[in-house]
């Protein structure tokens, strides 16, 4: 990177556990003239490249039908510093570079969920680079993830333990923000993370229309909507008094109120 980041664009990283938003929010992004975005994870050759827990955990899970899909990568976390060497990172920047959305922007913007946990890991390999936290409740984070067929338990330890890591991280992060998913769909809430990258305030999300053939769970028909609203007087007791049990001493760290 040579201290100018990638092809002169300054990294940035979004941080948030699966089911969180990050996605949406990388999409939404790319509206942005000054902001170039790379392809979701799961889409192209960077996903390959950057360690994989579908690779590296190695624990025994429990499964369904669905499968995990490495959903739940906080059960396999002892791989990640080493198992990723300086080569790695170049070619990985390479692949970055073919998959982005432009080639104009000031910053190249890319995301992988397991981030969240591996931060500071992150800011050693590449160098200087900004990150997004996106920080959604564990009730509805927790009902999302469980869609996959994950028991509520292991959900939400999932929720718990990466936001340990990340409260534990987040000290020792250079330049960071941090937005709460509800706080995407505020009047400012795009705005603030212009302001954050220092690129004009060119996003409006009442505009924007999603691409059709991408399947995102906060769109429907094309527009963005806050996925929380519809779950308000579905969320199940066992997920409310799950997550009171366990994840409150983290979650009013963060600014969550309990139910």
């Amino acid at each position: 990177m040579g201290g100018s980041g990638i092809n002169g664009r300054t990294p940035v990283f979004i941080l948030g556990l699966n089911n969180s938003g990050t996605s949406i929010l990388m999409e939404v992004l790319k509206h942005n003239s000054k902001i170039d975005v790379c392809l979701r994870e799961s889409d192209g050759a960077a996903s390959r490249i950057m360690p994989s827990v579908r690779r590296y955990a190695k624990t025994e899970m429990e499964t369904s039908g669905k499968g995990d899909h490495g959903r739940v990568y906080t059960e396999g976390t002892g791989w990640i510093p080493e198992q990723f060497t300086q080569a790695d990172v170049h070619n990985c920047l390479k692949a970055w570079v073919r998959v982005q959305s432009g080639e104009d922007g000031d910053y190249l913007v890319m995301k992988s969920v397991i981030d969240i946990i591996r931060a500071e890991w992150i800011q050693y390999k590449f160098g200087p680079c900004k990150f997004i936290i996106l920080i959604r409740n564990p009730y509805d984070t927790v009902m999302s993830i469980m869609k996959s067929g994950i028991t509520v338990e292991r959900a939400v330890r999932h929720w718990k333990l990466a936001h340990e890591i990340l409260l534990e991280s987040m000290p020792n992060l250079n330049d960071m923000m941090v937005i709460h998913y509800e706080e995407l769909f505020d009047d400012d809430g795009f705005a603030r993370i212009e302001d954050f990258l220092g690129v004009p305030n060119e996003i409006d999300i009442n505009t924007i229309v999603i691409d059709g053939d991408r399947h995102y769970p906060g769109t429907r028909n094309g527009k963005i909507y806050n996925r929380n609203v519809p779950m308000v007087g579905r969320r199940a007791d066992i997920v409310v008094n799950s997550v009171n049990e366990s994840c409150l001493p983290v979650m009013k760290t963060l600014g969550i109120a309990p139910l």
